[in-house]
């Protein structure tokens, strides 16, 4: 993983646990499902797009990006790199 991504990942990591409460992160691998109630996917995406300038539209992102800490930490990435492009 690259350094980005570790710290990405560290960073969402500490918004989930310190802002959405979600204790059990910690616990979590890359690859396990989050299984994030809607309310906190809602709270997530306020989190990313203040904290990453990303704009995102709830009906046009895909699930899957929820999914995983992975697919998310993935998909800051990706959409950061087309930010500043």
């Amino acid at each position: 993983m690259s350094d980005e991504k570790e710290v990405i990942e560290k960073e969402v990591r500490d918004a989930l646990k310190n802002q959405l409460m979600i204790s059990h992160i910690d616990f979590v691998d890359l690859d396990d499902e989050l299984n994030l109630e809607s309310l906190t996917q809602t709270e997530l995406r306020v989190y990313l797009e203040g904290q990453y300038g990303l704009k995102i539209d709830p009906e046009s992102m895909p699930p899957a990006v929820m999914m995983t800490l992975e697919s998310l930490v993935n998909h800051i990435v990706e959409n950061k790199t087309k930010l500043a492009s």
